[in-house]
């Protein structure tokens, strides 16, 4: 990488000249990252396309290339990204067309961390290793199964959200209150390339990045301007567009294509961390002058990952889930206190945990039924290793009211510890598990999600399953039967 390096401060003395630039091809989906740092000659203020690969899928990222009058050369500053970067190009290689099954999303702070680094030292001065594997070895897939509190959606195919469960104040989006034990189409005729769920709402995206919302809205958890509960998909009240969005209990928080925070919804105890304790209805800016490269919305409390940076979380802290190493309510983003750079991070309702660019896990907070993992019950006020020496690819979001993690090994074996009482862990048991248990003949899955007393998993090919609690039909296999093992769940049409 030093060659290219030294050509770009040669070539940067003439504002017209030609600039020399490594591009990196990048694999989403394997740890082994080939690096290939083929210059490539582009001109001041032109586009270079930064492209990613996962099989047969294909990712384009492309950035503006600035040269000052002082020749000085960038990329679009960290801090000022914004519109120079377009969106994400999702395509298959073959034909060109979108991918119709799962696909990775990349982030406009992933790549700039990618680009940057090893090209260009005043950006980032992190090894490009380390840069390449925190882009790899986590990159995000698609968030296609959405657990709330009893009650769940999923994405089918083609984009189309279906629910099932409670519906009390219209979660399933259904245009009606009537609990459903089996999946239901969620009305609008929207497609939409991301879900998520709280403790009665539900928030989605469509694949140009426009935030809809639905259900209870008592706090404003929509973001419509209102407090009034929708039973269909509504928008939410801006004209930004958003990269990723997450549903805490009675929050939400979303992450626009520049890498800035937002959150909206209620704000007793500093969840939005704007600051303040009132309870914004719109989408309010998260004081947190960083690009963020993943943002979380956990029970009572959210987090960060600040890019080359680490982990900040803001919030609720009773059980220590800011992991900051006290007990103190934070209304602004407040780091971790750990100094590990985490690749990937997980609140959960009272604890939280986050992945190093190794895979390894990390948890901290309340620790009643194990689900810290560390062979204990004891409750953990700074970033805790996670037993067994596992090398994790992702972790299950959600759990806004559960006590249980789980996650995905770069092997495809799901594991998850924590509460069991009603079969969460997924191991044909109701023990409570302190350390990493294999879920019982478990799917490879790509993507997970957990609910207050339920786990639901999705495979590359779509297919669905759910265990635990069944209460008011959150597993969708039409029944109120709790289930200690993984269930096949059948979305209507599918």
């Amino acid at each position: 990488m030093q060659q290219p390096h030294r050509l770009l401060r040669r070539r940067t003395t003439s504002f017209l000249a030609p600039l020399l630039i490594a591009v990196l091809l990048l694999s989403s989906a394997c740890r082994d990252v080939p690096v290939a740092p083929q210059p490539v000659a582009v001109t001041p203020d032109a586009a270079l396309a930064v492209t990613a690969t996962a099989g047969d899928l294909e990712l384009v990222r492309t950035l503006l290339v600035q040269l000052s009058a002082e020749g000085a050369l960038t990329m679009g500053q960290v801090n000022a990204l914004l519109d120079a970067l377009e969106s994400a190009v999702r395509r298959r290689k073959a034909d060109g067309n979108p991918p119709a099954g799962p696909y990775f999303d990349m982030f406009i702070a992933d790549v700039q961390l990618l680009v940057s680094t090893g090209v260009l030292t005043s950006l980032q001065a992190q090894p490009v290793l380390d840069a390449v594997q925190h882009l790899a070895g986590r990159g995000v897939a698609r968030r296609a199964i959405a657990a709330g509190y009893r009650f769940t959606c999923a994405l089918t195919t083609t984009g189309m959200a279906q629910c099932w469960g409670s519906n009390l104040l219209g979660q399933l989006g259904d245009g009606s209150t009537h609990t459903r034990l089996s999946p239901v189409v969620v009305q609008g005729g929207m497609t939409f390339r991301q879900l998520t769920a709280g403790s009665d709402h539900a928030c989605a995206l469509t694949g140009d990045g426009v935030a809809y919302c639905w259900g209870g809205n008592s706090w404003g958890q929509l973001g419509d301007a209102s407090k009034t509960a929708r039973l269909v998909p509504t928008a939410v009240a801006t004209s930004r567009r958003f990269a990723s969005i997450s549903a805490g209990a009675y929050h939400t928080c979303a992450l626009s294509r520049a890498g800035h925070s937002f959150c909206w919804g209620r704000n007793d105890v500093g969840m939005i961390g704007d600051g303040r304790w009132e309870s914004p209805t719109v989408p309010t800016p998260v004081d947190l002058e960083r690009v963020v490269s993943e943002l979380w919305a956990g029970g009572f409390h959210s987090c960060g990952l600040v890019a080359g940076a680490g982990g900040y979380c803001w919030g609720w802290n009773s059980y220590g889930q800011l992991g900051n190493g006290t007990l103190t309510d934070k209304r602004v983003p407040t780091p971790l206190i750990d100094g590990t750079r985490f690749a990937h991070i997980a609140p959960y309702a009272y604890h939280g945990c986050a992945l190093d660019a190794a895979g390894a896990a990390h948890c901290w907070g309340a620790n009643g039924g194990g689900n810290l993992g560390d062979g204990t019950t004891t409750m953990r006020l700074v970033p805790t290793p996670v037993l067994g020496g596992w090398t994790f690819a992702t972790l299950g979001n959600g759990g806004v009211v559960g006590g249980f993690t789980c996650g995905v090994t770069t092997a495809g074996t799901t594991l998850c510890w924590g509460f069991n009482n009603y079969g969460q862990v997924g191991d044909g048991t109701t023990a409570n598990r302190s350390v990493p248990t294999p879920v019982a003949a478990a799917m490879p899955f790509t993507d997970l999600t957990g609910g207050g007393e339920h786990n639901c998993g999705r495979t590359a090919t779509g297919a669905i399953y759910c265990w635990g609690g069944n209460f008011t039909g959150q597993l969708g296999d039409g029944t109120t039967t709790t289930r200690l093992r993984p269930t096949l769940i059948t979305l209507t049409g599918g």
